[in-house]
This record gives C-alpha cells, sequence and structure tokens, in this order.
C-alpha cells in the first residue's frame, strides 16, 4: 500500500516537509504532503495529467442516480441523507499503480454526488458537491489522523515505511489482513441493503493497460483448446477497433471455414 509514494518526493521536498507537523495539524500535514508535495511535485515534473496520490488504479467510472431509501428512519435524516436523490459520479479503482497487477490490493469506490445540502459542518460550507469514500475492507489500518499522518510521513518525507510499520504491528497486522482478505475487485463484496442505491447508471469500462493485455494473452493461450485442423480463428486486422469497443463486443469472433 502506497509505497509508490516513496519515491515522488525525493526532489524538491525540503521547502514544504518543514510544515509537516503530526502533532499539531495532522490534517493539514496530510494535505501539505499527498497535494503540495506529491501531486505538487508530479505537476512540477510536468506530469500531465498528474496521477493521483493513492488509488491510481482506475477500473472504471459510472455515472447515474444517488436515491435514500425512503424507508429510512426518521432519526437518520440528516443532512445529506435527508433529501430525496442526487446525481452522482462513481470511481472503481486499487490502491496500486495502473501498470502493475491489482492482486490482493484494495479496491475503492469514491461517489462524488452533487446538489447536495448546504451549509456543510467541515470542509467548504457553501460546497454543494459530496464525497463518499469507500473501500472493500472492514476497519482501516490506522486508528487517527495523526496516525495517518505519521504512516505517510514515514513514505514520503522518510522514504522508509518499514520502519514505521516494524514499530506499529498493530498497522502491519491489519495491512495483512486486507491483502489476504480478497484478491481482486471481481470477489469484492459489498452491503446489500445501503440507505441509498444508484439507478440509471452508464458504466464506462477503461481498456487495459499494454501490461496487463500481455498477461491477459498469455493465460489465454496457455488454456486454450487445441484448433481443430484445417479451421483457423479470425484476428482482429490492424487498426480495427479494439476488443473492449462496443462494435467488437456486438460481433463476436467466429471460426473460418
Amino acid at each position: 500500500m502506497m509505497k509508490h509514494l516513496e519515491g515522488a518526493t525525493r526532489t524538491g521536498k525540503d521547502a514544504t516537509a518543514a510544515a509537516v507537523d503530526c502533532g499539531a495539524d495532522p490534517i493539514g500535514s496530510l494535505v501539505q504532503m499527498f497535494v503540495t508535495m506529491v501531486q505538487g511535485g508530479r505537476i512540477a515534473r510536468g506530469q500531465c495529467p498528474a496521477l493521483r496520490p493513492v488509488f491510481l488504479k482506475p477500473h472504471g467510472v459510472a455515472h447515474g442516480s444517488f436515491q435514500v431509501r425512503p424507508d429510512l428512519p426518521s432519526d437518520l435524516k440528516v443532512g445529506l441523507f435527508a433529501g430525496a436523490e442526487y446525481p452522482a459520479w462513481v470511481r472503481f479503482s486499487s490502491d496500486t499503480l495502473p501498470t502493475i497487477g491489482d492482486f490482493k490490493t484494495t479496491v475503492g469506490i469514491g461517489v462524488k454526488l452533487f446538489g447536495a445540502p448546504v451549509p456543510k459542518i467541515f470542509g467548504a460550507p457553501q460546497d454543494t458537491t459530496f464525497d463518499l469514500i469507500l473501500q472493500n475492507f472492514d476497519v482501516f489500518f490506522v486508528d487517527t489522523a495523526a496516525d495517518m499522518c505519521a504512516f505517510t510521513k514515514a513514505g514520503v518525507i522518510d522514504h522508509d515505511y518499514d520502519s514505521y510499520l516494524k514499530d506499529h504491528p498493530e498497522a502491519s497486522t491489519s495491512r495483512t489482513g486486507r491483502r489476504s482478505g480478497t484478491s481482486s475487485r471481481r470477489r469484492s463484496t459489498f452491503p446489500r441493503r445501503p440507505p441509498c442505491r444508484c439507478r440509471g447508471a452508464t458504466r464506462k469500462l477503461l481498456p487495459p493497460t499494454a501490461t496487463a493485455l500481455r498477461s491477459i494473452r498469455a493465460r489465454a493461450a496457455s488454456a486454450a483448446p487445441p484448433r481443430p485442423a484445417g479451421r483457423s480463428i479470425t484476428s482482429t486486422p490492424a487498426g480495427s477497433r479494439t476488443p473492449w469497443s462496443r462494435s467488437a463486443r456486438s460481433a463476436p469472433m467466429r471460426p473460418d471455414g
């Protein structure tokens, strides 16, 4: 988890590292490290678009309607859940780099709602968007913002997650349980009766990376049964639509002859 941050700020970090104080201001320090140092450093080096600090590997996005359950108990109809429906964008991702496999990584879902009631009690009071951040594990590996700040500082500034985890075995144990609990996003389980639902969603599936595509082809080739003599499989001509395009999915490949 977040090992990619260890090398994200090795240059130009001294100017902002002094502003990190996990004891006095853990939330401000987290913003300083994730936004100013990591993303700001990537932008300064010319990365465009700049990668996110965490959950870099996207699997797809969906746009739909976020509906609050009409039978929600009255004591829970507070703030966001006092409303009935909100437009929503949902992003599915894994907490790893886009170019490597996501086997046994944390799976995340980010939900951004629009038209949320104001004023808010934290953040930007008049901002009408609302973010829900979810993951496929029932506990977080640290307990407080100060703990999260110390863990992040170990990687972003000190470049040494291993020493932190050695000194905080409870965090290491939780992270190990996260890795062993779910092998991939396809086996993730989610609550069956949440206090809301998404309706009318449109999905956008992202094409696999070159590395993932090579791995898929290699596994398919090793598992494919022997082809009958005198028959060949039609391949996709160069320059034509990729196998994940809409037209290719609607017209399955068939043997010649």
